[in-house]
């Protein structure tokens, strides 16, 4: 008796890799993520972006083996007359020629108070027919308490030391008395330079003026 064929989810094709993500220094962030195979690393990187990370239109770089992949916001020939002989590439480069399954490579946000994710391809997924990234999991938000009567933190008051100021949980009692504070959110970014957990285009895109 011929057996019959599986049925497709809508919307879904098996032509996807399956990535995970999660940060290099607090591994309780992490993410699962259906990548189109045809995707590029410059559409992971604005991915990456929108859901955990854009701020203030920092520059990034994903690192696969020797390789490097610069996001580009001026020309090419400026980052080689900078880094020298640096292997520098574009993120215009498909995911799937560069992070086979089973692939590990590294990604970097930021230059200057720096948010570095590890990033895993563990095989083929169902991903989006849209081409458009899409999430399979992540984790749930880690607790954090205020850091000067302990009850539970809705933000944080980033200070000299932004190592510091992730931790330095702030209630909506206690924040009153902080001059700069930003919301707590379920990201590695958390109280990371002015990270507030909203997209950069869509503050641009709302914005009257």
């Amino acid at each position: 008796m011929a057996k019959a064929a599986p049925r497709e989810e809508p919307g879904r094709v098996d032509k996807g890799i399956h990535l995970f993500v999660e940060d290099g220094y607090r591994p309780e962030y992490w993410m699962h993520l259906a990548v189109p195979e045809n995707a590029q690393l410059l559409d992971l990187d604005q991915y990456l972006r929108d859901i955990w990370l854009e701020c203030c239109l920092h520059l990034s770089s994903f690192f696969v083996g020797r390789a490097e992949y610069k996001y580009q916001i001026f020309e090419m020939d400026d980052f080689l007359a900078a880094f020298g002989d640096r292997e520098l590439d574009s993120m215009e480069v498909e995911l799937a020629l560069v992070a086979p399954p089973g692939a590990r490579f590294s990604y970097w946000y930021d230059y200057g108070t720096t948010t570095e994710l590890r990033l895993r391809s563990l095989g083929k997924v169902a991903a989006d027919r849209s081409g458009r990234i899409s999430l399979l999991a992540r984790n749930d938000a880690p607790a954090n308490d205020c850091s000067m009567c302990g009850a539970p933190a809705t933000w944080v008051g980033p200070a000299e030391d932004d190592w510091i100021a992730m931790t330095a949980g702030l209630c909506d009692n206690c924040a009153l008395a902080s001059e700069y504070r930003l919301p707590v959110v379920n990201s590695p970014r958390c109280g990371v330079c002015a990270y507030d957990g909203i997209p950069l285009h869509i503050v641009e895109d709302d914005d009257p003026n």
